[in-house]
């Protein structure tokens, strides 16, 4: 049995799609229909039918004393191992167990967890993969905790945010993947081994670049490994069989597969992804139907921390600005003013209200919330003890805020397409936000007017309300399973990163100018210049089967520092990568080559090919589809060779 498994990393919620298939299979053929997606998740609260079964929160909670091993203490790890607190120090107190997802969420249902912590909350962690000023202050304070739970690690070098921010992604992953693997296998009624070969998408955000994504097939590899999820391979820290989707191409690949608005080839639609940390819109023109085929136009992507949290974030504000009278709440049984604004705004709030809310509505109630000890409440005209009232107008108008902020999205990327004369026939509107009935009827609105506006009717098409779409939380990871099955007509294999080799150069004053150099082994009187030869360069085309052959020469030092002979003889290549224009005959640290890193090494003994006279052995780089393999050959031999997966180093989609 063959598996495709896409999973949907959200900023406040995660979601799984996969489809089976016996191995001989054609995929192509799958019907999109067949498509499934993980449910029954740990702790989930809402009835068994509700939607939002098919979608995890993305929290982790860590508990006091947890163990944080660094990324190359993971990789050393067994397969299998699900527990990522091992210290190796035997303790006779049971283990403190990392919770995550719904599991957390019920524990953020109590009012002494949100006035004290036992442990760490970490969430929306996926901001830190990314390197824009998106979720500055969140960033901040997230960073902060980070640096906080590392100083209990089990190495003596500091861990870095970087590195914490993917500790806790594979960890994340790990307990998701885990939790995959066990429904899969019993939705199947299979055992491991009766698992093949699984395919691995991952959903990316647009706005990500190249390390982002690279981080993130890291820490899906890892997660993957630990978790001994059945069928993946994963070989030198690089997991086989991945492909790279974008998160709003995977949306719209479901929707419209689903029949949403008949649309058709030479359509072109503005989709807006409503999330609950950020809202992203992208213009898009139908180029294929069968399969279903996207191209983005010319046209910069708007985006905007504007999720549907925003509305939690300003209730937060507001209760803990009426509690702050209420000093005497502080310190009762372990509760304090703080834990009850949190538990409102967050939970509360957001379990109770905030979906069904209409802005529109002039007959909406006022929000209660309880809150135990609280003597007088300004807000509620019966003076109920331990009760707050939050008005409804002021539920209306952080509505109206929120929304505002989506519709100016909406506005900017439906006027820029109108300046750059591209015909938009319909608006889609996608997420988890676009759940709210006050969004959809407030973009729907704003939709209309800017039509009239550009003299154009601009269609508002609304998943959540076509029944024959069914759930559309799960509607991005479920695409990417889809655009996995068939991969035929994607886009153009231009590469995004370049690779290179580390090689000696003899020194050339018109080629390498000014760079240090290096004296020879053998006559100290020849000069080296220690450079990268990129093999592939940022905008080239790397075509399924690219292959390229570099002569390399080695020299090797004829004995050791005390003048000893030397007996064995060694070859060490280097493979370096840049997310950047890059440069031949430069060093690594040189201006041209700014962002280069060094990603392999390939050593090789090769004492038995000793022998006198001028010797010429290369290096050969081997593309097969989105693996890269990199292989040292001499008359034939193969001496090394490493492999590694780089569908990261390509646009998401290509293959």
């Amino acid at each position: 049995m063959k598996l495709f498994v896409a999973v949907d990393f959200g900023e406040t919620n995660s979601a799984v799609s996969y489809a089976a298939m016996p191995k001989t299979a054609d995929p192509k053929h799958f019907p999109s229909g067949n498509v499934q997606s993980i449910s029954r998740y740990k702790s989930f609260p809402y009835d068994r039918f509700s939607p939002m079964r098919f979608e995890v929160p993305t929290k982790l909670l860590y508990p006091r004393g947890w163990v944080f091993r660094p990324l190359e203490q993971l990789w050393d790890a067994p397969p299998g191992s699900i527990n990522s607190n091992t210290s190796g120090v035997k303790t006779e107190s049971p283990e403190p167990q990392l919770l995550w997802g719904w599991e957390v969420q019920r524990q953020m249902s109590m009012f002494t967890f949100q006035s004290n912590l036992d442990g760490t909350l970490i969430y929306r962690f996926k901001t830190l993969m990314d390197q824009s000023e998106n979720h500055k202050e969140h960033k901040q304070d997230l960073s902060v905790d980070l640096e906080s739970l590392s100083m209990n690690r089990s190495c003596e070098e500091k861990i870095s945010v970087a590195e914490m921010t993917m500790l806790v992604t594979v960890h994340y992953l790990t307990k998701l993947l885990d939790f995959t693997n066990c429904e899969i296998q019993k939705n199947l009624g299979l055992e491991a081994d009766q698992i093949d070969a699984t395919e691995m998408a991952i959903c990316v955000p647009v706005i990500w670049g190249q390390m982002a994504i690279r981080n993130m097939q890291f820490c899906m590899g890892l997660a993957a490994r630990l978790a001994g999820f059945p069928g993946v391979t994963v070989k030198n820290k690089s997991m086989d069989n991945v492909f790279i989707v974008s998160e709003p191409e995977a949306g719209a690949t479901w929707l419209l597969s689903a029949g949403l608005g008949d649309i058709h080839v030479g359509n072109t639609f503005v989709l807006v992804d409503a999330g609950g940390g950020t809202v992203d819109a992208q213009t898009y023109t139908v180029t294929k139907e069968a399969p279903l085929r996207l191209q983005n136009q010319a046209i910069r992507h708007s985006g905007d921390s504007c999720g549907s949290n925003a509305l939690n974030e300003l209730l937060f504000e507001y209760v803990l600005k009426i509690l702050d009278e209420h000093e005497y709440l502080d310190d009762q049984n372990g509760m304090n003013r703080e834990g009850f604004a949190r538990k409102a705004a967050f939970h509360d709030f957001e379990t109770i209200y905030k979906a069904e809310w209409d802005m529109f509505n002039p007959d909406n109630p006022d929000c209660l919330f309880e809150i135990p000890g609280l003597k007088f409440n300004p807000q509620d005209k019966e003076s109920v003890s331990n009760r707050l009232t939050v008005p409804a107008a002021f539920i209306n108008a952080i509505f109206h805020h929120v929304c505002a902020e989506v519709g100016e999205i909406v506005k900017n990327q439906l006027n820029m397409a109108h300046e750059n004369k591209v015909d938009v026939d319909a608006v889609i509107l996608m997420g988890g936000f676009a759940q709210s009935r006050s969004l959809c009827d407030f973009i729907q609105e704003l939709v209309r007017e800017i039509g009239q506006m550009h003299g154009r009717t601009y269609r508002m098409l609304d998943p959540s309300q076509d029944e024959s779409i069914g759930s559309v939380v799960d509607a991005v990871a479920a695409g990417a399973v889809v655009r996995t099955l068939n991969k035929e007509s994607g886009p153009n294999r231009v590469a995004k990163t370049a690779y290179g080799l580390g090689v000696f150069e003899p020194y050339d004053k018109e080629v390498h100018g000014n760079q240090a150099t290096l004296d020879g082994l053998c006559d100290p009187r020849e000069k080296y210049v220690k450079c990268i030869q990129w093999v592939s360069k940022i905008g080239t085309l790397m075509k399924p089967n690219f292959e390229i052959h570099i002569r390399r020469r080695h020299q090797f030092p004829c004995t050791d520092d005390n003048g000893v002979l030397t007996e064995t003889f060694a070859i060490c290549d280097e493979i370096w990568l840049s997310d950047f224009p890059s440069k031949d005959h430069y060093s690594w640290d040189h201006e041209y080559n700014k962002g280069a890193e060094l990603i392999y090494t390939i050593e090789t003994d090769v004492s038995h090919l000793f022998k006198p006279g001028p010797s010429n052995p290369f290096q050969l780089y081997i593309i097969d589809g989105l693996n890269m393999k990199c292989i040292q050959k001499y008359e034939g031999e193969v001496l090394g060779e490493l492999g590694f997966n780089i569908a990261s180093a390509l646009p998401p989609g290509a293959v």
